[in-house]
This record gives structure tokens, C-alpha cells and sequence, in this order.
């Protein structure tokens, strides 16, 4: 006991100290490097990708110049016919990316895949693997850094803003371990990936204003 107390005497009491300071300086570093990592995170999530922000304004403004064309000189037939469109695209997301890729609803035949890829391009709001996978992100991380339209971050960002700005990397991480096996299966969904940039122009936009021109004569 005398032995142990005169080693405990004798010991140099700075060495206990040194380790401490060591080991509070290496955590606060780490936490400092976390922090530094959380604040570029958030400037990253926070990047407005401005050509895109050009390209959705100016669609919306032709949009609305449409929609003054559509009821001051447009033909009954077309009005009808924008309006068959509209409904169109909205079946192809809801009943086809949303119900049926993204939380496997219910079943469907080759025909029935095939026409609701169709629609679904033609609502041009991104090709299904895309769609389904960042809904899939959405119900598993719901209102945090890693759900794409994180509702957090306010009404136009959870709507909008989430399209016009990029991503934050939570949300990217996440995004490569999302089981999307299923629909990376299905070769009809492969296809409208693989060609999306060519199909969506085409269906959303060139062969919708075509048929009215000259099928019956819209100016």
C-alpha cells in the first residue's frame, strides 16, 4: 500500500493532463471538421441552378401566352385537346410513376406500361426511375436533409425551389442506396431513361403542337 502510494506520489502528474488536453484538442477538431463539412453541405443545398431557373421561367411565361391563345383564338377542337393532354400527363405520373413504379399499387400489361411511359413523358416531369427514386428517398428521410423537397425548408421549396437548386449531398448519398431494383428491371422504364432526351421533346412538346396544325387546320 506504501509502495503504491509513493508511486502515485512521485508520478508526474502532467502526463494524465497532456493526454487529456491531446484527446479534447482531437475532439474538438473533429467536431470543428464536422461543422466545416455541415456549412458546406448547407451552401451546396442552398446553389440555385440558374439555367434551369431561365428555362422554367421562360416556359411558364409561353405557358401563359398558350393559355391567352387557347381562349382568345384557338379552336373548340384544340381547347379540348389541350385539355385531354393535360389529364394525359397527370395519369402518367400518378397512376403510372407514383402508384404503379414507385409503390408497386397494382399490376399492369406490356400495353398498359407502355401507353402510361408515353404519358408520362408527355407531363415532362422527368423520366419514372428518376421520379420514383426520389420518391422513394421522400417517404424514407421524410422532412430532413436527405428527402429531396424536404416541407423544413418552406411551402416553394417542398413545390418548386427543390427543382431549381441542387440537391443537398445528404439527399445525393442516400439517393445511390435506394432500392430500385424492380424498376431498373423493367425494360419499357429503361428505355424512357436511356432515351429520355430525345423522347420528352417529342412527346411533350413537337408532336403535340404538330397534330392540331395539321390535322385540322389550328393556326
Amino acid at each position: 500500500m506504501q509502495i503504491a502510494r509513493a508511486a502515485a506520489h512521485n508520478a508526474d502528474p502532467t502526463t494524465g493532463n497532456a493526454s487529456t488536453t491531446d484527446a479534447m484538442g482531437a475532439l474538438a477538431k473533429g467536431k470543428g471538421l464536422e461543422a466545416s463539412a455541415d456549412a458546406h453541405a448547407q451552401r451546396q443545398a442552398q446553389e440555385i441552378l440558374w439555367p434551369w431557373v431561365v428555362f422554367f421561367g421562360a416556359l411558364h411565361v409561353a405557358a401563359l401566352y398558350g393559355a391567352f391563345l387557347l381562349f382568345a383564338s384557338a379552336r373548340l377542337l384544340t381547347i379540348a385537346y389541350t385539355a385531354l393532354l393535360f389529364a394525359a400527363g397527370g395519369v402518367g405520373v400518378t397512376a403510372g410513376a407514383h402508384r404503379l413504379w414507385c409503390h408497386r399499387c397494382y399490376k399492369a400489361t406490356r400495353p398498359l406500361r407502355v401507353l402510361l411511359v408515353v404519358m408520362n413523358t408527355l407531363a415532362f416531369q422527368n423520366h419514372i426511375h428518376e421520379w420514383a427514386r426520389d420518391h422513394r428517398l421522400h417517404h424514407k428521410y421524410t422532412e430532413t436533409d436527405a428527402d429531396p423537397h424536404n416541407s423544413t425548408r418552406g411551402f416553394f421549396f417542398s413545390h418548386v425551389g427543390w427543382l431549381l437548386m441542387r440537391k443537398h449531398p445528404h439527399a445525393q448519398e442516400r439517393a445511390k442506396l435506394v432500392d430500385v431494383s424492380d424498376i431498373e428491371q423493367d425494360e419499357i422504364v429503361t428505355f424512357q431513361k436511356k432515351y429520355y432526351r430525345v423522347l420528352m421533346p417529342l412527346i411533350c412538346f413537337i408532336i403535340p403542337t404538330i397534330i392540331p396544325v395539321y390535322m385540322w387546320n389550328e393556326t
